[in-house]
């Protein structure tokens, strides 16, 4: 189905450079899954989305989830482990969330410490 859309997008004169699935925020679909068997979850879509070459990002780490240190620590393995892309929300309604900041400060610092890439994902 993205490969149809892709293909009439430019049939109707516009380049695609890139073929992106976006999702819910994570937490939302990883549901009572171990950390173990939602990191193996993740690893299997990233495969998926090599072979199928498009680009993932499996949704945010909202402000809600943030204060969560497994969630905060699942992300962080999923983002080293992978090459899914992933955000996470330092703000809503309520203004500036300095606990979601500091939870983005964590996954960034482990990130680049764990994965091959390291520093080069951000």
């Amino acid at each position: 189905m993205l490969r149809q859309a892709k293909a009439a997008f430019e049939k109707g004169g516009y380049e695609v450079q890139t073929i992106r699935i976006t999702t819910q925020p994570f937490t939302q679909y990883v549901g009572s899954r171990s950390a173990a068997e939602a990191l193996d979850f993740f690893k299997s879509l990233d495969e998926l989305s090599k072979k199928d070459s498009f680009m993932l990002n499996i949704g945010p780490l909202t402000p809600e989830d943030s204060s969560d240190a497994a969630k905060v620590e699942l992300l962080s393995h999923i983002l080293a482990q992978t090459r899914v892309n992933a955000s996470l929300d330092v703000a809503n309604e309520d203004g500036v969330s300095w606990s979601a900041i500091r939870s983005a400060a964590q996954v960034v610092k482990y990130v680049e410490e764990h994965s091959p890439n390291g520093s080069q994902q951000f």
